[in-house]
């Protein structure tokens, strides 16, 4: 949690699974847990760029990921 320097070899993988298995039903939440380990570095970068993705991923659904996603933005912008 503390060292920010496994995270871009954790996004390497998150990004070959989702070529992998591109209807998994966990990707969302696997793109969630990036954006939270971001949040826990303060990389407030690349957490605003994958909570915009869960929600744009989403689509016009509503689902659990957006939900959070969406609240989770609106702490990084206030």
């Amino acid at each position: 949690k503390k060292s920010p320097s496994y995270l871009p070899l954790l996004e390497i993988a998150f990004r070959e699974y989702e070529r992998g298995f591109p209807e998994a039903t966990n990707i969302q939440g696997f793109r969630f847990q990036l954006a939270q380990a971001y949040w826990l570095n303060k990389n407030w970068l690349k957490t605003r760029e994958f909570l915009t993705e869960i929600i744009k991923k989403d689509g016009d659904g509503n689902s659990f990921y957006r939900d959070l996603a969406e609240r989770r933005l609106r702490k990084i912008e206030y």
